[in-house]
């Protein structure tokens, strides 16, 4: 994604592929992928934008991306994503 004076810097560790911030985060176990995704997931539910989100063992790979204007990066996924990197802080602490 390029940024222009009206489009928010990518977050960091998020990359943009096919039009969508995606970002992997590693964990020790299944246990921890399924319960960070979950804590990932009452967050989306609070700000109603649903990432895409794929966890396996030890791995979860997050995609945002906004469907209501053709599946484009926008404000609303920086800031989902923000609030995910806030939630990694937390679990770090």
């Amino acid at each position: 994604m390029t940024n222009t004076p009206n489009t928010p810097a990518t977050p960091e560790n998020w990359q943009v592929i096919d039009n969508k911030l995606v970002r992997e985060f590693k964990f020790k176990n299944f246990q921890e992928a399924l319960e960070w995704s979950v804590q990932v997931a009452m967050i989306a539910e609070e700000v109603n934008h649903h990432p895409e989100i794929m966890f396996t063992w030890g791995r979860v790979v997050i995609s945002i991306t906004t469907h209501d204007v053709g599946n484009q990066v926008t404000a609303k996924d920086i800031d989902l994503a923000n609030d995910i990197n806030d939630l990694e802080a937390d679990l770090v602490d």
